[in-house]
């Protein structure tokens, strides 16, 4: 579980980079013809992190490293063709979403943490597996309502994964509290009732009306 801190943030510099990418793709759409591409640095950047960490992942791990992690390291390797269209023009989003969807959900599964001791267990393992799947659909939930309040021609595929990814949050949420602490339990409550969220609440229900 110690070295899972190395993947968590490796997921966190993949969901950052997926919501650059999803912001390059809108801008493109967004420009009129004529006009310079769009300015991809924010993206670029992020690639870079998370190229980065891929390699601390790696190093942390060395001989270690299990084999579903490194076939997930594999997959994020895969995204540069990707990576390299959506610096050159408009891709659909429902390209995009799948694309580091599959990435983010192959390092959570690579780790193997809800597997050792069954649902039933209390263990660290368990309750990590569920804080990162909490977190990642938190995360790919507020990437969909930004997207779908565009109004662009993805903006209904956009809300309807708005709406699957919060389902899978809650589901998460909820098993993260069976194996949580009372405190424990408080605390992401908290972070789901903060200004911020808030805010993205009340963009999710203008979407619903």
């Amino acid at each position: 579980v110690r070295d899972s801190a190395q993947v968590t943030q490796l997921i966190d510099g993949v969901q950052t980079e997926h919501r650059q990418a999803l912001l390059v793709s809108l801008r493109y759409e967004a420009a009129r013809s004529g006009e310079k591409a769009p300015n991809t640095s924010a993206f670029l950047q992020a690639q870079q992190k998370v190229t980065a960490q891929a390699e601390a992942v790696r190093s942390t791990y060395g001989d270690r490293l299990p084999d579903a992690e490194a076939q997930a390291l594999k997959e994020l390797e895969g995204l540069d063709s990707l990576r390299k269209t959506i610096e050159e023009g408009p891709i659909p989003a429902d390209n995009i979403d799948p694309a580091y969807g599959s990435v983010i959900e192959g390092l959570i599964n690579g780790l193997g943490l809800g597997q050792s001791g069954g649902e039933s267990s209390e263990s660290a393992g368990n309750l990590l597996d569920a804080l990162l799947r909490a977190d990642t659909a938190h995360a790919s939930f507020e990437t969909s309502v930004f997207a779908a309040r565009t109004r662009d021609p993805n903006a209904l595929i956009e809300y309807t994964g708005a709406v699957g990814d919060y389902e899978q949050y809650t589901y998460q949420a909820e098993r993260f509290t069976r194996f949580a602490s009372q405190e424990q339990g408080a605390q992401l409550a908290a972070i789901e009732h903060s200004p911020y969220q808030s805010v993205v609440a009340q963009h999710y229900a203008a979407l619903q009306v």
